[in-house]
């Protein structure tokens, strides 16, 4: 997505909560797909990741087309923290 829109230039934001609120933003003039490949990694790494995103979904949810793709290969961690699914015993 910002390889695109920028044609390869190399772009840094400050923070997890400025590139997503950009993504965030761009989605509301069009669709936007926004994938997180290994989200149980980068949420370890950024505390408020969790928080920033439900934040930013609940502030732009009536006017965003933002598509967002959370990917991860733990299984328990997808569960417990993104799907919030009781684990049954």
């Amino acid at each position: 997505m910002i390889g695109s829109n920028f044609e390869y230039l190399e772009v840094y934001f400050a923070s997890y909560q400025v590139v997503l609120e950009y993504a965030f933003k761009l989605a509301e003039k069009e669709r936007v797909i926004l994938a997180i490949d290994e989200y149980p990694y980068v949420a370890r790494a950024s505390k408020s990741l969790a928080s920033t995103l439900q934040m930013l979904i609940d502030k732009y949810k009536d006017t965003s087309k933002l598509m967002l793709i959370l990917c991860g290969s733990s299984m328990s961690y997808m569960e417990d923290y993104v799907l919030a699914i009781e684990r049954r015993g």
